[in-house]
């Protein structure tokens, strides 16, 4: 059935593209000169778009020669819009007939100099293309009501926008979203793409940002990141506009959101609020509590590879089933005569999820291989708050400070109960557990960055300094009651409780300051040296307490279990770096020496440890710029980690019963190397793009888990250092764009080999783990008639087990997704979407076909469309599952788990306003010299 579906999808869409091949048969063409000199106007960009809405149908750029043309334009009425750097752009009315080309001749284009006294108005040309940035002016991308920005940038060429709401601009990542040039939720670019309206989007803005770095000292680094700022219209600069909807339906659900905007010039304010229980968030939830005193280090004993049934980066397809309620705040505003910008935003949320798993679990280390399985059942609830604010002075001309304080507050309760069952290969039962445990904890954050800058009369020549400070507190209580029965050749011979009561704090207070001084060489190279000093203090305790049985009161302290630590972690350093910045290429390199000293004091069993380390930190990077858009780009860079406070002391945790774990006082700091080889290339006017990327990693003195198997089937986990550990990942990713047939394909290959070193039961292991996933997607859209996206992603995986073939293991998840949106008569706009997810080469009971069908039909009303009711269902079908495995050094865990299931709903959206959508064409560009 779900194949039939699909089929009929691309059959559909295939014979829309066949008809509207047939009929694409007119070529256009011309030549842009100036209207003086008559010499021609080499790169002028050639738009056309439809007569009747102005939405874009083509654009180009002119030739060495002035010229431009069009193929395949079917009959009717169109507009061409040409545009050229200081010129007043120009607007032609054309028709289209049945002749095989239609020549416009010499098109000439007035310098705008020259209109000392005349006032033009013209439409504005739907893309602008300056450099190596590009502008498209939104009245010709055209949108449902109620759309938001994400929507429009859909249909903009080159930009493509995933389920999750990542967007990339031929082929390259977008970190940053601005909002009229100013930063909208720092941190978070999805946060304006997915709630501001489309119709208040006056141009969207895409261009390659250069590092802070770089725009301070002027001096290309070769680290930039492609931005995108969205513009408001004219008539929003001082106005209040957004939206609010609701929607409730069955079983029991609802989904409630809203965004209130108000912009007043430089000043804007945003509210943004949701409450659901359809897995729906806003904002990151990220745990912020901190036991372990950081200090980080690599952990986990190699590689672990997971994928999961249904459409797993979708919120209607995360782990568990949530209810959450959410509101935010964002503020910003030019001040000190427009010396000053400020931001800040605000935002509290309260999760509430519910989440069931059954799992199967095969630990196959040599001469200790037996099966597990599990179930569990667990409620949590997540609540936070968290306030940002960014301080950007420029004091002078040569003189500026950045100032970024933040702070969030936490409180987590959760409840779980769980089962387990181990046997033998041949079904002999070794031991079974059943937990209850449930843990109140709270957490306080706080931040501060202040960074100085100081510009010297010679350009290039600088100096700045950044100093941070770091606080965090975390408190936790909690109980565990665990009933554990053991077995002797299938006998029960013990049952052994478990009773037990945590207390945990964790206090960390991190300080650094670095300075950075740049010295020009020549116009385009410098010098720079840097030196920096960081302070890590934390200390943590775990108070462990035994159930009194006489007194029935948790007053025995397990010292056993119990540890409080306390330590000092230092790194102090300085270094170097070569910039040299041409016109075709860009190189640094440079070194740093660091000097790290930790020391460490567990005040329970009163043991000591010191750590020091020297080491040589070298980086280097090159990049060659072929083009403004092609360009090859390599890095190498070294880090060292240090293992944190919970890897160094030797102290039992039991929290899980089954995979205990105990630290190791004498691990040593891991040195990571990073080599990354990058190749881009894109042209702009025929929508391709080429993206590849190979990355290595090794490391020295890599942290994973020592595994060993207790008599009764636990495992006991310890960190140790290895060498061996390396990965290479590759990325391949190609575009196009079919213009005769509204189309774009795109082609990308992901590729991974790792080797992973660990220890099982003694035994030094090597686990190589291949993967493999290449995947197709294909886009059509036709304006106001119907848009087309199909995708089919395969991931292979391959683990090869050196010492334990049984661990070998290939799998297959096959993915395949078709969205179609038809644009009806009477204002009526219909959804459908259908996704299907294969699961090979898992345990039994795991190996899941899920179709997920959801649809939903929309009406808009009332003056400027600005009301809409829609009826939406998901899981059409009732199938949708959660599924996945987990391959690890020594086990294969195949886990199934509760996602959110079929619903349906009838809601209704309310614009708060339209300005600026009806008639008229879109804005229109004024010129007055």
């Amino acid at each position: 059935m779900i194949n039939k579906l699909i089929y009929i999808f691309v059959l559909t869409s295939g014979l829309l593209l066949s008809s509207q091949a047939r009929a694409q048969n007119v070529t256009i063409e011309g030549t842009v000169m100036d209207s003086s000199s008559k010499k021609t106007l080499i790169s002028a960009t050639v738009s056309i778009a439809k007569a009747t809405d102005s939405s874009l149908l083509n654009f180009t750029r002119a030739d060495e020669d002035g010229f431009f043309r069009f193929k395949n334009i079917a009959p009717g009425k169109y507009l061409l819009s040409v545009s050229y750097v200081g010129y007043a752009p120009l607007w032609l009315g054309i028709k289209v007939g049945a002749t095989p080309t239609l020549s416009l001749g010499n098109i000439y284009m007035m310098d705008a100099s020259s209109l000392s006294d005349v006032t033009v108005t013209a439409r504005r040309p739907p893309v602008v293309i300056n450099g190596d940035s590009i502008e498209f002016n939104s009245e010709n991308f055209k949108t449902v009501p109620n759309a938001v920005v994400e929507d429009m940038l859909k249909k903009m060429p080159g930009i493509e926008v995933d389920k999750a709401g990542a967007i990339t601009v031929n082929g390259k990542s977008v970190t940053k979203v601005y909002v009229n040039g100013k930063e909208f939720f720092t941190g978070d670019p999805k946060m304006a793409t997915k709630n501001l309206p489309a119709d208040a989007v006056d141009k969207i803005q895409v261009y390659d940002r250069k590092s802070d770095q770089a725009m301070f000292t002027g001096i290309d680094d070769g680290n930039e990141e492609t931005a995108i700022n969205i513009k408001t219209k004219k008539d929003r600069k001082q106005s209040t506009f957004g939206k609010i909807g609701s929607a409730f339906g069955t079983p029991g659900r609802f989904d409630g959101q809203g965004n209130v905007n108000r912009i007043n010039n430089d000043e804007q304010y945003s509210f943004i609020g949701t409450a659901n229980n359809v897995n729906k968030q806003n904002f990151n939830n990220g745990d912020i509590t901190n036991f372990s005193g950081g200090g980080g280090g690599r952990g986990g004993g190699g590689m672990t590879i997971n994928f999961s049934g249904g459409d797993g980066g979708t919120d209607a397809n995360a782990r568990g089933v949530a209810e959450t309620y959410s509101l935010g705040g964002n503020y910003s505003n030019v001040l000190n005569d427009k010396k000053m910008d400020f931001n800040t935003n605000a935002n509290a949320s309260d999760v509430s999820r519910y989440n069931t798993s059954n799992s199967f679990t095969q630990n196959l280390i040599p001469g200790n291989i037996f099966n597990r399985t599990s179930n569990s059942i667990s409620n949590s609830r997540n609540q936070q708050q968290r306030l940002n604010v960014t301080i950007d002075n420029k004091v002078s001309e040569t003189f500026s400070y950045k100032y970024t304080p933040s702070f969030s507050q936490q409180h987590n309760t959760s409840n779980s109960e769980s089962t387990t069952n181990t046997t033998l290969p041949d079904g002999t039962p070794t031991n079974g557990t059943a937990t209850k445990s449930s843990s109140v904890s709270d957490a306080t954050n706080f931040n501060n960055t202040l960074l100085l800058r100081k510009k010297f009369e010679k350009k290039g020549r600088t100096i700045s300094s950044t100093i941070t400070q770091g606080y965090n507190e975390s408190l936790s209580n909690g109980s565990q009651f665990t009933d554990q029965l053991f077995y002797t050749k299938g006998v029960l011979t013990k049952d052994s409780i478990l009773d037990q009561q945590n207390k945990r704090t964790g206090l960390t207070q991190s300080y650094s300051a670095n300075v950075v001084y740049t010295e020009p060489i020549t116009k385009k190279s410098l010098l720079e040296f840097n030196a920096y000093l960081n302070q890590n203090n934390s200390s943590s305790s775990k108070r462990v307490f035994d159930k009194n049985g006489p007194n029935g009161q948790y007053d025995l302290l397990n010292t056993r279990l119990t540890n409080e630590f306390n330590s000092e972690y230092t790194y102090a350093g300085g270094g170097m770096n070569y910039r040299l910045n041409q016109k075709k290429y860009n190189f640094s390199t440079g070194f740093s020496l660091q000097n790290a000293m930790l020391n460490g004091v567990n005040t329970s069993t009163s043991t000591k440890i010191k750590q020091e380390f020297k080491d040589i930190l070298p980086s280097a990077m090159f990049q060659y710029n072929y083009s403004q858009t092609q360009n090859l780009n390599f890095t190498y860079r070294t880090s060292t980690n240090q293992p944190s406070l919970t890897q160094l002391q030797p102290v039992l945790d039991q929290s899980n019963i089954n995979n205990q774990s105990i630290g190791n006082p004498n691990l040593k700091r891991t040195y990571n190397h990073n080599l990354n080889l990058r190749f881009f290339s894109t042209k702009i006017l025929s929508q391709r793009n080429f993206f590849a990327l190979i990355n290595a990693q090794f490391a020295n003195n890599s942290i994973v888990n020592y595994d060993s198997i207790l008599p009764t089937r636990q495992t006991l986990s310890k960190p140790v250092n290895v060498n061996g550990i390396y990965r290479v990942n590759a990325t391949v990713n190609y575009g196009f764009g079919v213009k005769k047939l509204y189309s774009r394909i795109n082609f990308s290959l992901n590729a991974g080999y790792n080797n992973n070193v660990n220890y099982a039961n003694g035994v030094l292991n090597t686990i190589i783990i291949k993967s493999f996933a290449p995947s197709i997607n294909y886009t059509f859209s036709l304006d106001e008639v119907i848009d087309i996206n199909l995708v089919a992603r395969h991931n292979y995986n391959n683990t090869n087990n050196a010492i334990n073939k049984a661990l070998n293991t290939n799998y297959v998840t096959r993915i395949y997704n078709a969205d179609v949106i038809n644009y009806l008569p009477f204002n009526i706009v219909m959804s459908q979407s259908m996704n299907y997810t294969i699961n090979e080469g898992r345990a039994a009971g795991f190996n899941t076909a899920v179709p997920i069908w959801n649809a939903s039909i929309s009406k808009f009303f009332m003056k400027n469309k600005r009301a809409e009711l829609k009826i939406s269902a998901f899981d059409i079908l009732n199938k949708n599952v959660g599924v996945s495995r987990n391959v690890s050094a020594n086990q294969i865990v195949d886990q199934s788990y509760n996602v959110i299931n079929q619903y349906f709903l009838i809601g209704f959206t309310y614009s708060l306003q339209k300005s600026g959508l009806a008639g008229g064409g879109g804005p229109k560009m004024t010129i007055r010299m």
